[in-house]
C-alpha cells in the first residue's frame, strides 16, 4: 500500500535494531515502525499504535522484546533544547520534564534507566519492567 508507505519514517538514527528500509526489528523478531499523524509521530509495534507525540528519540527494547521505552515530545517544539519530554514505557507515560538527556537499558536488562531535566535538576527515572 504505497499511501501507508509514505506515512512511515525511519527509525534508523533512533535504534541499534534498525536494518535499511527504516524498520527496526525487536530482539524477539517483531517489526516496528514510525508512523506521521499530521504533525506529530506514531510508535507502531505490531498491532499496537502508540499516542502521537512531536517527537519520539532513543527507542530501546528489553532483550526478550517483551518491553520497549523511547522519550516523546509532548509539545511542540520551540527550539532545539528545550521542550516538554516524557519517558514512555510500555505506552505509559512518566511526568513531564524540560529536558531529556539520555535512556538505557538499566544494567540488569530487566527495565530502563532515563535522564530527564527541569532546570539544573536533573532525575533519574528507573523503571523495572521484569
Amino acid at each position: 500500500n504505497g499511501q501507508e508507505t509514505d506515512k512511515k519514517i525511519a527509525l534508523c538514527t533512533a535504534s541499534p535494531f534498525c536494518n535499511d528500509k527504516g524498520y527496526i526489528f525487536t530482539p524477539d523478531n517483531k517489526v516496528a515502525f514510525m508512523q506521521r499523524t499530521d504533525d506529530k509521530s506514531q510508535f507502531v509495534l505490531g498491532d499496537f499504535k502508540g499516542k502521537p507525540y512531536y517527537i519520539i528519540r532513543n527507542i530501546t527494547f528489553t532483550p526478550d522484546g517483551k518491553h520497549y521505552a523511547y522519550i516523546a515530545a509532548t509539545e511542540q517544539p520551540k527550539d532545539l533544547s528545550a521542550n516538554k519530554y516524557v519517558l514512555v514505557v510500555d505506552g505509559k507515560e512518566s511526568e513531564t520534564y524540560d529536558y531529556y538527556l539520555s535512556l538505557y537499558l538499566n544494567k540488569d536488562k530487566n527495565g530502563f534507566q532515563a535522564y530527564l531535566a527541569n532546570g539544573q535538576d536533573v532525575y533519574v527515572l528507573k523503571e523495572k519492567v521484569n
